[in-house]
């Protein structure tokens, strides 16, 4: 069993995929502030809200969207409209 879980809800899911809808709570700027925050807890096990989980290193994940924001990228979207 893993040693530190994070259920993260929405704000981030499996392979570091984000979700950013037009609606009006939803800002790219605390979407930013979260992801940062969340990648100084170093958990093992990612439970998001939606589709596939992670039982370990579930911090890759968090890396992952973090690392496209190190490049001044959005990371990827859990649900592409394009």
């Amino acid at each position: 069993m893993p040693g530190r879980t994070l259920f993260s809800g929405d704000a981030i899911f499996f392979g570091g995929n984000i979700l950013l809808q037009n609606v009006p709570d939803c800002r790219l700027d605390a979407q930013i502030d979260t992801l940062r925050r969340l990648r100084l807890l170093q958990i093992d096990a990612l439970i998001p809200s939606h589709l596939s989980f992670s039982l370990e290193n579930g911090q890759r994940h968090i890396e992952r969207a973090n690392d496209a924001l190190d490049h001044m990228l959005i990371p990827n979207q859990l649900v592409n409209a394009w």
